[in-house]
């Protein structure tokens, strides 16, 4: 009898090692899974960030210029300090500045103090291409999209024509309006955002083991154990 008692019991604990692992193992799937959900729609959600701030900085550099044409139309350009100033204080804008191209300061002057300031590496890029750069970048008071837009002379910008006032060839680069969008409200939503994900993943995985759980004492552990006694 004794020995009966511990062969029965031998086969529990082999059974019940079983059904562990099956749980385990599709814990583990779960796991696996949910990992790769999380990772797939956290790179969705910062890419479609980058891309808002980008048509952001798109917008802002048209309202920029925009404003920065009627105050010249206006004969009020000597007050863009103020609307620059004014354009800065705007929640994301860590960063605002309108560089004069050489076309522009050899007529006009060098402009005032802040616009004398030798421009960046980027700022001179952009200045000799012509060609925007746009780019994610980091310091220490944390992450930003760096946008710098040249200011093309044109014959019909935003209404306006720039061959009239800029005796120059078309296309030739008249400044750039280089700023800096922070991105902590974005990365602060897509934290957020895979945080509720880790919780719906935990959530929703609880329920689906205790579902599995009965189905491998049905399917496995019990034909097993009737096997065993059969035997």
């Amino acid at each position: 009898m004794a020995a009966i008692a511990s062969s029965r019991a031998a086969v529990s604990i082999r059974n019940s090692r079983i059904w562990v692992q099956l749980i385990v193992t599709v814990a583990l799937a779960l796991g696996l899974v949910w990992v790769a959900v999380i990772a797939w729609e956290g790179q969705g959600n910062r890419k479609a960030a980058i891309e808002q701030a980008e048509s952001f900085s798109r917008s802002m550099h048209a309202a920029t210029m925009a404003g920065l044409t009627g105050m010249m139309v206006t004969g009020t350009v000597a007050q863009r300090a103020v609307f620059l100033d004014q354009v800065r204080q705007l929640d994301a804008i860590r960063d605002l500045r309108v560089v004069r191209g050489e076309a522009v300061s050899r007529v006009f002057g060098p402009g005032t103090e802040a616009e004398q300031r030798a421009p960046d590496e980027t700022e001179r890029e952009v200045l000799a291409s012509g060609r925007e750069v746009i780019r994610v970048e980091q310091d220490d008071k944390g992450e930003y999209l760096r946008a710098v837009r040249p200011a093309l002379a044109q014959s019909d910008y935003l209404g306006k024509n720039c061959l009239g006032c800029h005796q120059v060839a078309p296309g030739t680069v008249l400044g750039v309006v280089s700023m800096k969008l922070s991105l902590d409200a974005s990365n602060a939503a897509v934290a957020a955002m895979r945080t509720k994900s880790l919780v719906a993943a935990l959530v929703t995985c609880v329920p689906v083991l205790l579902l599995i759980y009965p189905f491998i004492q049905r399917v496995v552990t019990r034909p097993l154990e009737k096997g065993v006694a059969v035997a």
